[in-house]
């Protein structure tokens, strides 16, 4: 399980603020001071397919898999209110961010997890050699599958999602660039860091808000078809779904529909699509 990380990796404990340290390999000298930093975070959904698992039982054998752009896609295909990710210990920027969607039985809980992985860890689903970010969501059958329906009928346009205070995300204490952000995993060398109260250094898991936005051609039966605690699945329609050419286009409804999305998240992720542009086909 080779890696090939830059620094050293220190807790530091002061003035009742918990952070991190980069040292320089070789003479542990101070590199970079790292601190929680918790906002909120999107992503457009791109590449999304179906895969099918190796699973005997019907109900668990696909997985919907979506590759991430930080930040919204704009009328003019630019990323707004994009980050960069880069590994706790490390320089280069994390190019991998992957989504996964997955069914659950009726009795379990839906909620959305992050892990992150440098260089190894393979699975069912990785083989890459690089380092990742995945976001897999749980959803009941239901929900699901109205997913699934929507991508297999090719009347999804567009996705965007929404997390909201990450744990295990860092920033430069000393930097002014808020988009640059560290990221503190589960893997062995960020789990082996020298502290006397390592369970209280925060590491990737569960968002405190889950906001996942589904940008449908035609008709739909529900704005909102998942709210569960700290998880928000929510279809929204293309009023122009019969214009005939291929320009970029907003919705015909725009402001309705944003007003109907802030007042729903006021509480947390009020302004979740007010920047979101759509595509027709």
């Amino acid at each position: 399980m080779k890696s090939d990380f830059e620094f050293n990796i220190a807790y530091l404990k002061s003035d009742k603020r918990y952070a991190l340290k980069e040292l320089a390999k070789n003479t542990n000298e101070l590199v970079t001071s790292l601190v929680p930093f918790f906002t909120t975070h999107f992503f457009t959904l791109g590449d999304i397919s179906i895969k099918e698992l190796n699973n005997k039982n019907n109900f668990f054998n696909k997985v919907i898999v979506a590759q991430l752009e930080s930040g919204l896609l704009s009328k003019d295909n630019k990323l707004n209110l994009s980050n960069q990710y880069v590994m706790v210990g490390k320089s280069s920027n994390i190019e991998n961010i992957r989504l996964f969607i997955t069914p659950i039985n009726t009795y379990s809980k839906e909620y959305c997890n992050i892990d992150g992985f440098v260089n190894y860890n393979p699975s069912y689903h990785r083989k890459e050699n690089y380092d990742s970010i995945e976001i897999s969501i749980y959803l009941s059958k239901k929900v699901f599958s109205q997913i699934l329906s929507h991508i297999e009928n090719s009347s999804l346009i567009s996705a965007s999602l929404c997390l909201k205070n990450i744990p295990g995300i860092y920033k430069n204490l000393r930097s002014k660039n808020n988009n640059q952000l560290k990221v503190l995993t589960n893997i062995p060398e960020h789990t082996m860091i020298n502290s006397y109260d390592n369970d209280k250094v925060k590491r990737l898991g569960i968002p405190s808000e889950s906001v996942i936005c589904f940008f449908i051609r035609g008709e739909i039966d529900n704005f909102i078809s998942a709210n569960s605690k700290g998880l928000t699945v929510m279809f929204i329609e293309n009023k122009l779904n019969n214009r005939k050419d291929n320009k970029d286009i907003s919705f015909e409804n725009k402001n309705n529909v944003i007003i109907k999305i802030m007042i729903y998240l006021l509480s947390t992720l009020c302004f979740l699509c007010s920047f979101i542009h759509i595509k027709s086909n």
